[in-house]
């Protein structure tokens, strides 16, 4: 099945041959060189003016291309205390890999960085949510999380990410997965 999944993806053998997700669209939602990518953040980030940081329970947060959509990520991120484990729930763009997918990679590679990913979380996650499969093909070109792991590793160095990516689901699919997610905070 994995195979059949993977078939035309350019990334598959990249993410199925190392613990590594290497960046897939940065050059083209965001800069691919590390310190423009570093600059252009801190650019977006200075449009949030002087706010207030507080923790939140969960952020939704647009995921185009920078250019797009980065002065309201960085508005909104700008005001949240990026906690050291965030898990990043968004749509799936691509026909890659299953409906509902948890990555499975030990990183993310980010121009200039690499981000742990919570391994152990998300192969709890898929014991505890079956219909989610820990898999990396869903994952590959999947630009969702990617534009929005970068802001989470500026403003906290110590963060560690669980992207998870949902195909068109119904209302039970979706209380499966948040139920499981509070079980493994708790």
């Amino acid at each position: 099945n994995q195979a059949k999944s993977a078939k035309g993806n350019p990334m598959s053998n990249a993410a199925t041959s190392s613990d590594v997700r290497p960046p897939a669209r940065a050059n083209q939602f965001y800069p691919g060189n590390p310190n423009e990518m570093v600059r252009a953040i801190d650019q977006h980030l200075a449009t949030a003016g002087k706010v207030t940081v507080r923790p939140y329970r969960a952020v939704m947060l647009p995921h185009a291309g920078w250019i797009f959509c980065g002065d309201t990520l960085a508005k909104t991120i700008a005001r949240v205390t990026v906690p050291d484990l965030a898990i990043i729930i968004g749509p799936k763009h691509t026909s890659y890999g299953p409906p509902l997918s948890i990555a499975p990679h030990r990183s993310w590679q980010i121009p200039g960085a690499t981000v742990p990913v919570a391994h152990d979380w998300a192969r709890r996650l898929a014991e505890l949510a079956p219909q989610f499969e820990l898999e990396p093909d869903a994952h590959g070109m999947e630009h969702g999380s990617e534009v929005i792991v970068p802001f989470l590793y500026r403003i906290n160095r110590n963060v560690t990410v669980l992207p998870i990516v949902i195909g068109g689901v119904n209302y039970n699919v979706a209380d499966e997965l948040a139920t499981a997610i509070a079980t493994l905070g708790n």
